[in-house]
């Protein structure tokens, strides 16, 4: 007996979830994501890559001297 025949058809087995369409806050690109993925995450971004980016660039920011939380007060 194979393991496919043990285990039989998964109840989920040609069943389409929800999925709702977002923008990706960085690349303005769209993306299909899972309702429940939503219920617990924001899904900002399209990909790991767009959330790199955006990440870069806001370290940059956060860096700049007239930022008041960089450190040097905003001078």
């Amino acid at each position: 007996m194979s393991a496919d025949e043990f285990l039989g058809t998964p109840s989920y087995a040609g069943e389409e979830f929800p999925r709702t369409e977002r923008e990706c806050e960085q690349c303005g690109g769209t993306f299909l994501i899972l309702d429940s993925t939503l219920q617990s995450q924001p899904c900002r971004f399209c990909s790991q890559d767009c959330l790199y980016e955006w990440m870069s660039e806001q370290l940059s920011v956060r860096d700049r001297p007239e930022n008041p939380y960089s450190g040097n007060g905003g001078q």
